[in-house]
């Protein structure tokens, strides 16, 4: 996932003031998993981060302007012990966060996206390619190139409740055989749709599409 962090470069270069916010959080990974997060009095509470979904809302404490997640190690005589897996500096505004976890062969990595706008996403598309080539995007009413490490975000020429189709297409240099994906979705404007464009695991005539639909409630 090296992709993803020139990706989100910069999103975290200056710290937020604010000691508490708000996270949604996704895991790049096989199998959902448990972390931890501490609050104002120093207590951990144990959350459910999942691979297919983002988790809901939950408030976070951010002493320094620093996330910290923790995890458990292995039990022992004094119970379970929780101890810091990774961090990553609050973003310089905003109090809503997309909490992006992913892992590397030497270590996990946290990103987090400015995410204080989503009550007026509602139909809205966030792609982000994270795969070795450039992807040409073809949806009803946006045609664009989207470089590898670079994200778009738009709304389809679709209307609300009717399906829409659309199409990732690699493209690569002259005589580079191309790879195309086309996809389906129903257009909904209580949800927003993340597409996360990732390399193929073997040859063959489609990329890995990671959809990920996040349902948008009135507060």
């Amino acid at each position: 996932m090296f992709a993803l962090a020139s990706l989100l470069l910069g999103l975290a270069s200056s710290p937020n003031s604010t000691p508490i916010i708000k996270i949604k959080a996704l895991y790049f990974g096989i199998n959902p998993i448990q972390i931890g997060t501490k609050n104002c009095q120093g207590e951990i509470s144990e959350r459910s981060i999942y691979t297919h979904s983002f988790s809901p809302h939950f408030a976070v404490h951010c002493p320094e302007s620093k996330l910290t997640l923790y995890r458990t190690q292995a039990s022992s005589a004094e119970g379970v012990k929780w101890s810091p897996w990774v961090s990553a500096l609050v973003p310089s505004s905003g109090e809503n966060f997309l909490a992006i976890i992913s892992e590397t062969p030497t270590q996990p990595t946290l990103h987090l996206l400015p995410d204080s706008n989503y009550l007026r996403e509602g139909g809205v598309f966030h792609i982000f390619n994270l795969s070795h080539s450039t992807i040409a995007i073809d949806f009803p009413g946006q045609k664009k190139v989207l470089p590898r490490g670079q994200r778009t975000q738009f709304r389809p020429d679709v209307k609300n409740a009717t399906y829409g189709q659309g199409r990732f297409t690699t493209v690569d240099e002259v005589n580079a055989e191309a790879k195309q994906s086309g996809v389906r979705w129903l257009q909904m404007e209580d949800t927003r749709l993340f597409w996360f464009i990732l390399p193929p695991s073997s040859e063959g005539p489609s990329l890995i599409l990671k959809n990920i639909e996040d349902q948008i409630f009135a507060p």
